[in-house]
This record gives structure tokens, C-alpha cells and sequence, in this order.
């Protein structure tokens, strides 16, 4: 059965972010901006669909599918703090990921949390950001570029 009752929503401003927060932190000590996007999309070998090549200037990398196992689980934590390390996140960094459109980095968003990070979303993710053609994008040394 089924009891009807009331939900209080309890909104979070703090859990995501946006473009002039990500813009004023580039290469700020403290922050690390991760992108959740599959290699090739953040190194530039592919273009999104009316986008810019690239990523987000000093942001690392760290592939949404990479935070799961084969069977769908998140990876454990110190397999979890060796991708955000290898991403170029140090501990006690604000974190802040994004992806495309903000969906996949809901999962690095939540791995990020999990590992206790101070961690936001930015939301507009690249879309928004490549939309700027005044704010920096960077391609990956080598990546050569090929037809979506």
C-alpha cells in the first residue's frame, strides 16, 4: 500500500555552477576543473556536433565510463582516487566537472562526492563553454583531428 504524504524539497545551491565561476578559476591553486567526456571529444580527435574541438583550458580528463566496473558498479575508492589523481585533481582541491551537456559528469560528480571532494557541476558544460569564442579552449598535443 501506498501512503500519501507530503515532500519537502530541500534545494542546494552548492551543487552546481557556472561559466563565470569555471572561467575565473582557470588554473586557479585550488581548483581542478575535470572533464567527463571520452577522450576523444577532450583531446579534440572529435568534434561535437557545432562545437568547438577541444576542452575546457587546463581541465583534465576523466572519462565518465571509466568511474564503473564491468558490471555497471562504481569502482571502489582507491581506484576512484587514482583516476581523479591521475586527472590532475590533488587532495583538497574544489572540484568542479563537466562534460557535454552536464549529464555525464553527474557521474563524476557523484564519484567526486563519494571520495569526499568539495565538488560542483558545471551545468552548461561544454556546449555553453564552446558557445564563448572568446574563452580559451585547448586541444590535446597530437590529437589529430577526424570527421565525426
Amino acid at each position: 500500500d501506498v501512503t500519501p504524504g507530503n515532500l519537502t524539497p530541500c534545494p542546494r545551491n552548492d551543487v552546481v555552477t557556472d561559466i563565470s565561476f569555471v572561467s575565473s578559476n582557470l588554473h586557479h591553486p585550488g581548483v581542478a576543473i575535470v572533464d567527463a567526456r571520452l577522450s576523444e571529444f577532450y583531446t579534440g580527435k572529435t568534434q561535437p556536433d557545432k562545437q568547438r574541438r577541444g576542452h575546457i583550458l587546463g581541465a583534465g580528463n576523466l572519462p565518465y565510463p571509466t568511474l564503473t566496473d564491468d558490471t555497471g558498479r562504481l569502482k571502489s575508492s582507491e581506484e576512484l582516487a587514482s583516476l581523479f589523481r591521475n586527472a590532475g585533481v590533488k587532495p583538497g582541491e574544489h572540484v568542479v566537472v563537466y562534460c557535454h551537456i552536464g549529464q555525464q559528469a553527474s557521474a563524476a560528480y557523484f564519484a567526486a562526492r563519494y571520495l569526499g571532494y568539495d565538488v560542483q557541476l558545471y551545468d552548461g558544460s561544454w556546449e555553453d563553454w564552446s558557445a564563448h569564442k572568446d574563452l580559451p579552449a585547448e586541444m590535446s598535443p597530437g590529437a589529430v583531428a577526424s570527421k565525426q
